[in-house]
């Protein structure tokens, strides 16, 4: 499952249809500006995973009926995948600065300045 969240466009998918609910297929289209047949890609594998559901609605008039996408209870929850990514990214930078910092001692005359947790790049 991971290597379907980590393909492109598949979060901005995801958290798409959790801002809006039910979205209509050309209104998922128009709010992300993907390719059609790179959106009904994603769709389909979203969909064989369990992440997105399908709703078909049907008008005489029309040759297709019209697709409407949601996410399931598994695509809410694997949003939170992406939340705890980021998270984990944030303690990682944090924990960098952390380490690249030290105290920065600064002789200048007879004056000793001290400057604390200086970020020290390599």
């Amino acid at each position: 499952m991971l290597k379907v969240l980590a393909k492109k466009h598949t979060k901005r998918v995801l958290t798409t249809l959790q801002k809006y609910g039910e979205l209509h297929f050309w209104a998922l289209h128009k709010e992300l500006r993907i390719d059609r047949s790179s959106l009904a890609n994603i769709l389909k594998e979203l969909l064989e995973w369990g992440l997105v559901k399908k709703r078909e609605e049907y008008d005489k008039s029309k040759k297709f009926p019209k697709s409407y996408y949601s996410l399931t209870d598994l695509g809410r929850e694997a949003i939170k995948v992406y939340e705890l990514v980021e998270e984990l990214e944030k303690k990682r930078k944090a924990s960098i600065s952390v380490e690249n910092s030290k105290d920065v001692y600064f002789a200048v005359g007879n004056n000793n300045i001290v400057a604390k947790n200086v970020n020290i790049k390599k």
